[in-house]
């Protein structure tokens, strides 16, 4: 009687450890992998924030106000020296 008492509760004791060390191991292998995730969302976080700044960056220097009247000039935009200012009486769009 003995004996089939202690194997009863042996088994009793083993198959719930059992069970809990493979709920173990199984949301080992989940964390493990979503950690990895993890890590390469931040990698990829982090070289778009790169990204943004040289970007955030290039357009600060672009649109400056001495970048666009460099650009002004080279396209043939300057600045006028002689203003014509049309007199009131004057017709200035005036059809035959």
């Amino acid at each position: 009687m003995k004996s089939k008492k202690n194997l009863s509760s042996s088994i009793s004791i083993t198959i719930p450890l059992v069970v809990l060390l493979i709920i173990e191991v199984y949301f080992a292998i989940l964390f493990s992998s979503k950690g990895t995730l993890i890590a390469q969302l931040e990698q990829e976080n982090n070289a778009l924030l790169e990204e943004n700044e040289k970007l955030t960056n290039s357009l600060v220097t672009n649109t400056s106000l001495a970048k666009v009247s460099q650009t002004a000039e080279t396209m043939g935009l300057t600045k006028p020296e002689n203003f014509l200012y049309p007199i009131k009486d004057e017709t200035v769009a005036k059809v035959p």
